[in-house]
């Protein structure tokens, strides 16, 4: 048997597709936005420890071997990264 209006069959079937997708949408786009959220706080965090590193190899290569237990304090600011150590000792790396 034949339907004579299958128009109107495919526009139904638009519809289904559309709010079909559109809650799938609603379940996966949070989960997106908390995972791309995660991301950009772990590129922050590298971006830090490259920082740190940085301060670290050049204090090594102008001092003796230092302890990484002497470092009391570090801090990261707008591209910039300090190190306070034990004895006093500030260092600083400035990204440009």
């Amino acid at each position: 048997m034949k339907l004579r209006d299958d128009k109107g069959f495919t526009l139904i079937e638009g519809l289904v597709s559309f709010v079909l997708m559109s809650g799938i949408l609603l379940i996966y786009l949070p989960a997106l936005y908390l995972e791309l959220n995660r991301l950009t706080l772990l590129q922050t965090e590298v971006h830090q420890w490259r920082q740190f590193y940085e301060v670290y190899r050049t204090y090594d290569q102008l001092q003796d071997p230092i302890d990484l237990g002497d470092i009391t304090q570090y801090e990261f600011k707008e591209g910039e990264a300090y190190v306070l150590f034990e004895d006093g000792t500030l260092l600083s790396v400035v990204q440009q």
